[in-house]
């Protein structure tokens, strides 16, 4: 066997004095087939296929976003599935500083903010979608008002805020996570705003809104 070898693998570091020996050869290339490290595709197209169980927890980074993939695949009688092992963090972020106002009582409200993007997900992470708003109000007697969330039309989420006199303009910070999307997934979020709600029964009056910021990222 060679009589030099590497510190962390073990792999054959041989000089002129070593004997030639074709197993130091199949040891050093069996650790290596079983270290591959991770492989760069230039984007999600470029996964693999065909893989296997020996390709088990075989890792490939995205060149285009960073996304890490693993193959997972433990037996042959596991389904093989490709897994996230990062987040690539923030997606996008869209803000506008203008005022908006709304005497809208129910969804879908007055636009705040449109379209986040769109994003393409990275896939199979769940997403946060922050929304934040420096200054909001509803000139209604009981201050009440909604916050939407939408995902292209679809109303994802609403938040019912609120309770302060016109003259009392207060911020509205809220978090939502939305369900994993797949790979690939095109998608756009947007915020609007309204009076009515699940609290107020009877809304009236006018919501205003000014500094809205949205921001999606994975997690």
């Amino acid at each position: 066997m060679t009589a030099n070898n590497s510190p962390r693998l073990g792999l054959m570091l041989p000089n002129n004095a070593d004997p030639f020996d074709p197993d130091d050869f199949v040891e050093t290339f069996t650790v290596l087939d079983g270290a591959p490290g991770v492989t760069p595709i230039a984007n999600l197209a470029a996964l693999p296929t065909g893989l296997t169980t020996a390709q088990h927890m075989s890792q490939y980074i995205q060149a285009d976003n960073g996304a890490i993939w693993y193959w997972y695949k433990p037996s042959s009688g596991t389904p093989g599935a490709w897994m996230r092992s990062n987040s690539v963090g923030m997606l996008s972020q869209r803000s506008n500083g203008g005022l908006v106002q709304s005497t809208s009582t129910a969804a879908p409200g007055a636009v705040v903010l449109g379209t986040s993007v769109p994003l393409t997900a990275p896939g199979v992470r769940a997403l946060r979608v922050d929304i934040d708003i420096d200054q909001i109000n509803s000139s209604g007697s009981s201050g009440l008002y909604a916050v939407l969330l939408y995902q292209g039309s679809t109303l994802v989420k609403t938040f019912d805020r609120g309770g302060l006199p016109v003259s009392i303009p207060g911020d509205f910070n809220a978090s939502y996570i939305y369900p994993a999307p797949a790979a690939g997934a095109s998608l756009s979020f947007g915020v609007s705003i309204c009076t009515g709600g699940l609290l107020a029964q009877n809304p009236t009056g006018t919501v205003s809104a000014s500094g809205t910021t949205l921001t999606v990222s994975e997690i």
